[in-house]
């Protein structure tokens, strides 16, 4: 038996609206799914970029950064964008939850060296936490906040020395009075002092003229004959810059971590790393010469004029000593008997002396021996302490950028990074995407949308591996 049915136009109007707000509900459920879906999708996208990080950067220095000019010549954010775009893209869904397009964008960027090397420092200084007694380093070279690079000038230390030599050429008129000053029993003993002792200033000036690399090593056949032109190097040239607004100050106490970790990832004299292409590679970050042998050189100056100033400060409190210093400035003197003239000797002397002991400090430090500390000699410090010391005294900005010029020349030596450019790494970025998905539902009783026929979803944030 064959039935009739038939739907009243009421019935029909009725059924339209449940369906539209059906597929409205439908699409509402949809479109909130899909603004889920874009997040992810954007957020794997930028995770994606920055995973293709400089390898060769985080093996050998544990630093974290994105090559922006993908191992080209030349830094070009777009290059960046549309990696990220087509990351996205490979990453569009299928099903109820397609989206049809993606476009993303790289709007800023942070780049290693920006604002001297904050990021650098900062990740650093994160690795060094993990690695050392960190307040322990803080409280080692923060002793010596107050030495100052000056203090560190071998012709500085060395400036009484050279004035009690230079007094001995003055014509002065000595009074029977003056010569008064100067007892009998001086004058005896002074007739008894050594040539050496009385040679002691000429043989200072000597070793300074000579070089005092030659007197702190052994074995000078030994010391390296490294060089490279720095004429291109990160301290030397104009330096990409960043368009992200993302600074951080450097404390202090990170400051000192920083010397820490270069004291930790660079080689120097009796520890050198392998593949570098300079072997005293901290001492190229105090001095900033192109030589091993000049900068090892100018460390060593610096080292004997750290440990005269030591050594002068024990001198002076030791008054046998200073009575010893008395009458050899005396015999020095010879006829000049002049109480001011001898006053200015004997002060060369006593630096005299301390410059003696301080070649033999240094000379121990060389030998990989341990010496007493700055200013607290129940602690003692080897050569590559003393190397820190140095370093904390020099500008952030010359320690940043000269041990950047390491990182990059000894990347540079691996064939593939012969284009590698510390101010082409990407350290952080600020992002945005726009991912465009078909309205499905709305559309499927062929009404006229108002609203268009498609959803654009999107997303911005800031990625960094700080």
């Amino acid at each position: 038996m064959i039935r009739k049915g038939s739907i009243t136009v009421y019935l029909s109007l009725v059924m339209l609206l449940l369906f539209t707000l059906l597929f409205t509900m439908l699409e509402g459920a949809r479109y909130q799914g899909q603004r889920v879906n874009a997040q992810m999708v954007s957020l794997a996208a930028i995770d994606s970029v920055f995973a293709e990080y400089q390898r060769e950067l985080l093996e050998r220095y544990e630093i974290f950064a994105l090559d922006g000019a993908y191992m080209g010549e030349s830094f070009n954010a777009e290059s960046v964008s549309y990696r990220m775009k087509k990351f996205a893209q490979a990453n569009l869904g299928s099903g109820f939850f397609k989206f049809t397009n993606a476009e993303a964008n790289i709007a800023g960027y942070k780049l290693l060296t920006d604002n001297c090397g904050e990021a650098y420092v900062k990740m650093a200084c994160k690795y060094m936490e993990q690695e050392l007694a960190i307040e322990a380093v803080k409280s080692i070279i923060q002793k010596y906040s107050d030495t100052d690079e000056e203090s560190l000038e071998l012709d500085k230390a060395l400036e009484d020395v050279e004035k009690g030599d230079g007094a001995l050429g003055e014509e002065e008129y000595i009074s029977d009075e003056e010569c008064g000053s100067v007892t009998e029993e001086e004058k005896e003993l002074a007739a008894g002092v050594s040539s050496k002792d009385r040679g002691i200033l000429k043989e200072v000036l000597k070793i300074k003229s000579a070089g005092i690399l030659a007197f702190v090593i052994d074995d000078v056949s030994k010391i390296s004959d490294k060089a490279t032109d720095i004429g291109k190097a990160v301290s030397k040239r104009e330096l990409n810059s960043g368009t992200a607004d993302k600074e951080e100050e450097i404390t202090l106490a990170e400051d000192a971590v920083f010397s820490a970790y270069i004291g930790n990832k660079f080689g120097c004299y009796g520890d050198v790393k392998e593949e570098s292409v300079l072997d005293y590679e901290i001492e190229y970050i105090c001095e900033g010469k192109n030589s091993d042998k000049v900068n090892l050189e100018k460390i060593a100056e610096k080292l004997v004029a750290l440990r005269e100033a030591v050594n002068i400060a024990k001198d002076v409190k030791d008054k046998d000593k200073m009575q010893r210093a008395r009458i050899v400035a005396i015999a020095i003197a010879g006829v000049f008997v002049v109480p001011e003239l001898i006053s200015i000797i004997q002060a060369a002397v006593i630096a005299a002396w301390a410059f003696m002991e301080s070649i033999d400090d240094v000379r121990a430090l060389f030998a990989g021996e341990k010496i007493s500390d700055l200013k607290n000699e129940s602690v003692e410090l080897g050569y590559k302490d003393y190397l820190e010391i140095i370093l904390f005294i020099k500008s952030r900005e010359k320690r940043v950028c000269r041990s950047l010029d390491i990182i990059e020349m000894n990347i540079k030596q691996i064939g593939i990074y012969s284009n590698f450019a510390a101010d082409n790494m990407i350290v952080g970025a600020q992002w945005n995407t726009s991912l465009t998905s078909e309205k499905l539902f709305a559309g499927l009783l062929n009404t006229q949308n108002p609203f268009g026929a498609s959803f654009a979803f999107s997303n911005e944030g800031y990625y960094t591996y700080e």
